[in-house]
């Protein structure tokens, strides 16, 4: 009789465990998580807005922090979502157990994302930086001349850009290729700058190139369905009108390299 009073109680608790597991805010169910792992959760932490590559923005209200299941057949969950305060903070409470992908984004700012994301239980942290979108240089222009490297002169090419923006420090990817649809480009190096500048890229082997520059503010993540690296915050290419023919080269045979001046470098 006593071993049946036990069972009892052990099968009543569980129905209590299983009744308990609702929804996040307004009561929308979502995925019940690993088995075992009954109880809700909440996600907080606080955001960093972050204007450009060096400095945060004064306030930092109004990104939307939301979840979203790997399950394809319950797709978001539209309530499992707050928005910042004018701190960054923010709170999601009573979120179903489960795993989730976190997700930081606001218009004009790169969306940052944090796959197989632990929920309940307890308080899970969720803190991400995001930063503004970047725009992509106002002009590229790119000329012949020469460098002294070793009190020899080599020739180059000087690759000079304007910042869309020259109040907003950017980092910037220098790329150059044989074709004008760069879908074949070599990526040759990065400058952090707000001012307008310029570099020189030396050892090209003969030939005609363009020559291209795209903005970003340094933030990335992992994406967990391609295994891609995604840099959100990262413009487009904003390239030169026209090609330059490389008929003179010390670098034929080797490979081609990036002079920074100093006055490109912060």
């Amino acid at each position: 009789m006593e071993k049946k009073s036990v069972s009892l109680w052990i099968i009543s608790g569980l129905l209590v465990a299983l009744t308990s597991v609702g929804g996040c805010l307004k009561g929308e169910q979502g995925p019940m998580g690993p088995p075992g792992l009954l109880i809700p959760g909440t996600v907080e932490g606080k955001v960093k807005l972050w204007k450009d590559y060096y400095n945060l923005e004064e306030e930092a209200a109004g990104v939307e922090i939301s979840l979203e299941t790997s399950l394809e057949d319950l797709g978001e969950l539209p309530e499992c979502r707050d928005t910042t305060e004018v701190d960054g903070t923010y709170s999601i409470e009573d979120i179903p157990a489960g795993i989730y992908t976190m997700v930081a984004q606001k218009e004009g700012y790169g969306t940052m994302k944090q796959y197989s994301f632990s929920v309940g239980g307890g308080t899970s942290y969720f803190s991400p930086d995001i930063c503004r979108v970047a725009k992509a240089p106002a002009s590229v222009t790119a000329e012949q001349g020469t460098i002294e490297i070793d009190s020899e002169l080599i020739p180059a090419i000087e690759v000079s850009w304007v910042p869309a923006d020259t109040t907003l420090w950017n980092r910037y990817w220098i790329y150059y290729s044989t074709e004008v649809s760069f879908e074949d480009a070599t990526f040759i190096g990065q400058v952090v700058t707000s001012s307008p500048s310029g570099i020189f890229i030396y050892n090209l082997s003969a030939g005609e190139y363009y020559f291209g520059i795209c903005a970003d503010n340094g933030l990335y993540y992992v994406d967990e369905t391609s295994g891609e690296v995604v840099f959100p915050t990262v413009s487009d290419l904003a390239r030169t009108a026209e090609s330059i023919l490389v008929t003179e080269t010390a670098g034929e045979g080797k490979k081609a390299k990036m002079l920074i001046p100093p006055l490109a470098q912060r």
